[in-house]
């Protein structure tokens, strides 16, 4: 009986496995220890850009500020991290010390293979941003989407870094000359 039990189990133990990596993706731990969802379907930032120009002319908003808290959100299975963005500088004086979203895909407990670091609270940024939209094409007031994939920037002391690791680089790190000539005289 042992022995005819053994294959059964196996192929339970095969069939849970199997549901856990399709339904839910790779389980694994993050830093604290807690489980952590791999999601290994593609999302596409689709436009790599040639230069700074380039990306500015793309995105609707151009942006300085900090991050605030971050909500979770799950949209058809996958995975958003929507984080308060309070904006400081702009070439667009209307969006100075406006209150935005910032909606990204993945989530702390939810990774998402070749995905970007998530927004961190108290962090500053530059952002290039186009507005996020429904699948019918309509925007949701005041919450964004980073533009491409170089469209994020996290200022130090030194200047300005790439959020999205692998992405193509532009120019790296920006300095805060740069950043000033981006933001322009908001």
């Amino acid at each position: 009986m042992r022995t005819t039990m053994r294959p059964f189990f196996a192929s339970v133990v095969c069939a849970v496995a199997g549901c856990l990596v399709v339904g839910c993706g790779y389980l694994g731990a993050s830093a604290s220890g807690e489980p952590t969802r791999t999601f290994q379907g593609s999302v596409s930032r689709s436009k790599v850009y040639s230069s700074l120009s380039e990306l500015a002319a793309d995105a609707d908003s151009v942006v300085r500020g900090v991050a605030g808290d971050s909500r979770f959100d799950l949209k058809r299975g996958m995975p958003f991290t929507i984080t308060s963005f309070d904006v400081t500088e702009s070439p667009d004086a209307a969006m100075i010390g406006s209150r935005i979203s910032i909606r990204q895909a993945g989530a702390v407990d939810y990774l998402i293979e070749g995905v970007t670091e998530l927004l961190e609270s108290g962090g500053e940024y530059l952002l290039f941003l186009s507005a996020f939209r429904l699948e019918n094409g309509s925007p949701i007031e005041g919450q964004f989407v980073v533009t491409g994939e170089q469209g994020g920037w996290q200022i130090t002391r030194k200047g300005a870094h790439p959020i999205f690791d692998g992405s193509p680089q532009l120019a790296s790190p920006l300095s805060q000359e740069q950043i000033a000539t981006i933001l322009g005289p908001g």
